[in-house]
């Protein structure tokens, strides 16, 4: 293919299979196009190679002072305006934010009537990266508000005369009329917006599973009616293949196959409650989040080297050993205050066991029941007195946390707690542990998953695993990117079984995934 810019024309040899639909001329021999958008778009989606709408139209690329595109965000910027539904599985970090803003901006100039665009995401994305990123390159050119706080109060920002509005997943939620009945209220003001004519799903791995509310009200409020919508997350499946089914769902319309049809192409029963992928699952997948594009870290920036070695095996004191063996029998243990904690299935079981390997569990009204795990604690505070540099300490456990939080104090410790897991509270604990001299930041994994730069840390300790692969893979990252220069080490300790299982499904779901992504990085 060449792009005559001087003609306006795209170029391709004459054996070259156009869609029939597309007005074609021959000169000397070769195929001839007008390079109009409707005509880019129909080449593109007949697989063959296209100009960048971008250069056809002269793009400025709107940027902070100072900084330039990097060429890989040109790219993901590229394939969104050409492919109007798709995906985006670029890893973090690697400019994805900004290469949707800059498509959105193209087509708001084309346009020949205003066009806004709605962007769902993590509230803490939205405010610490998504309106940021729209301040700063385009320095007052494009506008947005914040949908966030109150029904009424969201109601007023979208009311806003802005080009962008920023909502969390759960906002879509208000005023969603479940079952066919009318939306109200928020949803209502949504639904009735013409306007609205691009939709971007941040993280959306939120979206895999199609039989959620949050689904429902994102496809139904947004998706349905937006003649753009882009997908964008670094992990589209995070627990296996079967993931993907609510993403395609979410952004192409067209795609009519049952859940249970997919379910069984894709995976293979092992037992009454248990699947595992099937022989060339990846593939599967590959061919069905399509169009897609993906940029690593390693095509965006040199990444540090990782270590993570196999899990820290820790011992178990008599009582832990004691309790597990009782709750394995009896699936019910008596406390020495006489509560009862029972176990209700293996989901329920599996948990317990982590609470007693923690040294915290809770019974039937949420309460906790502290249980000696010297041991355990003994090994993190040996590794954070040898480690240097700032740590990050992963508990599965709100009430680990808290427990933790006085364990650690001598270390200097930063915690954000249950009740400091949003808002200023939350920002005020991390803005103190990155410009601090406090060692150690000690958290449940979700509070830093998203949209936080923690590269003044290199070693992330977990004290025991979560069941979240996607939550597991995010917080890794938080210590990468092109600020990290030290080494990174991924540390988790372990004490029974069921912690090394938890930990090696983690790594099963990562490696097939890997997998997944590796064959979109391919295609660039």
């Amino acid at each position: 293919m060449i792009y005559s810019h001087k003609h306006r024309l795209i170029i391709y040899p004459p054996e070259t299979i156009l869609p029939l639909d597309i007005r074609t001329e021959y000169r000397k021999g070769h195929a001839c196009v007008e390079a109009r958008y409707n005509n880019i778009l129909m080449l593109a989606a007949a697989g063959l190679d296209v100009p960048s709408p971008f250069d056809v139209w002269e793009y400025d690329w709107p940027c902070r002072p100072g900084e330039e595109p990097h060429p890989t965000q040109k790219i993901m910027s590229k394939h969104m305006i050409i492919h109007p539904r798709s995906y985006v599985f670029s890893d973090m970090r690697t400019g994805k934010s900004r290469s949707a803003l800059w498509a959105a901006d193209q087509i708001m100039r084309r346009a020949r009537t205003r066009v806004r665009c709605i962007i769902v995401s993590d509230i803490e994305a939205l405010s610490k990266s998504w309106e940021p990123e729209i301040f700063a390159n385009f320095m007052g050119l494009r506008s947005c508000a914040i949908l966030y706080g109150s029904a009424t109060k969201r109601e007023k920002e979208l009311e806003r005369d802005v080009d962008f509005y920023l909502i969390n997943h759960d906002g879509l939620k208000i005023g969603f009329g479940k079952h066919g009945k009318e939306h109200t209220g928020l949803a209502a003001a949504i639904f009735r917006r013409d306007d609205i004519k691009l939709a971007v799903f941040d993280e959306a791995a939120s979206y895999r599973n199609k039989q959620t509310e949050q689904w429902r009200a994102a496809y139904n409020l947004i998706s349905k009616r937006v003649h753009y919508a882009w997908a964008l997350t670094g992990t589209p499946t995070p627990n296996g293949p079967v993931d993907a089914y609510g993403i395609k769902k979410l952004i192409d319309l067209n795609y009519k196959e049952p859940f249970q049809d997919w379910q069984e192409r894709c995976t293979i029963r092992k037992g009454p409650f248990r699947r595992v992928p099937a022989p060339g699952a990846e593939a599967l997948v590959d061919a069905l989040l399509s169009p897609a594009v993906r940029i690593s870290r390693g095509q965006r920036f040199v990444e540090s080297e990782v270590q993570v070695p196999p899990p820290l095996l820790v011992a178990m004191t008599d009582r832990q050993k004691e309790l597990m063996k009782l709750l394995k029998q009896e699936l019910l243990i008596t406390m020495d205050g006489g509560e009862d904690i029972p176990a209700v299935n293996e989901a329920s079981l599996r948990t317990k066991f982590i609470q007693l390997a923690c040294g915290a569990i809770y019974d039937s009204e949420h309460n906790t029941h502290h249980i000696e795990a010297g041991p355990r604690l003994d090994t993190l505070t040996t590794l954070l007195e040898r480690i240097p540099g700032k740590i990050i300490v992963c508990s599965p456990l709100t009430s680990v946390v808290a427990m933790l939080d006085k364990k650690l104090a001598s270390f200097g410790c930063v915690s954000i707690l249950g009740q400091d897991k949003h808002g200023p509270r939350r920002t005020a604990a991390i803005t103190r542990f990155i410009n601090g001299p406090d060692k150690v930041l000690n958290t449940h994994p979700q509070p830093i998953s998203r949209g936080l730069d923690l590269t003044c840390a290199s070693t992330i300790i977990h004290y025991a695993p979560i069941d979240r692969t996607e939550t597991y893979l995010q917080v890794a990252q938080r210590i990468n990117g092109p600020a990290q220069k030290q080494v990174r080490r991924i540390i988790r300790l372990a004490g029974c079984g069921i912690e090394i299982d938890m930990y090696n499904k983690l790594e099963r779901n990562e490696s097939l995934q890997g997998v997944i992504l590796k064959l979109k990085e391919m295609r660039i």
